[in-house]
């Protein structure tokens, strides 16, 4: 598959993901199938989030064949650094993973709550997200 750089990150990523929800409502051997294909097609970027209902349980399991040959991308919708890093530690279970590429916010599609979230560095979720990347729970922290 033909690849991308994606953002500033560096990573050589295939031009087509996979949005983790499609697996919310599956069952284990469904997840495995679909996944197995992707990755057959050369898929190697998979997002997710706990927005997903189950779709972190179900993916999980489903990439652990593969998760040293993929990146995987996880949000936050919390906005305060305790919640952030629950959430963090939350996913990385659900998952079955101990890190992932890169960890986001999810929904920051208002100016306002984007300028918010960069102002916390000092005591807010950015900073705790930060210091969880030298931790190496987190490849890369991305607002």
């Amino acid at each position: 598959m033909e690849t991308r750089t994606l953002g500033k990150t560096g990573f050589q990523v295939g031009i087509l993901g996979f949005g983790g929800i499609i697996v919310d409502r599956t069952g284990k051997k469904e997840a495995d199938c679909i996944v197995s294909e992707a990755v057959d097609w050369g898929v190697d970027y998979f997002d997710v989030a706990p927005a997903y209902d189950q779709a972190q349980y179900t993916l999980g399991p489903a990439l652990k064949p593969y998760r040293k040959s993929v990146y995987l991308v996880c949000k936050t919708l919390k906005r305060d650094a305790k919640g952030a890093d629950e959430q963090l530690h939350e996913s990385l279970k659900a998952l079955q993973t101990d890190c992932f590429d890169i960890y986001q916010f999810h929904h920051l599609d208002d100016p306002d709550e984007i300028n918010t979230v960069r102002i916390q560095t000092a005591c807010g979720s950015s900073d705790r997200l930060y210091r969880r990347r030298h931790g190496r729970a987190i490849r890369k922290a991305e607002t």
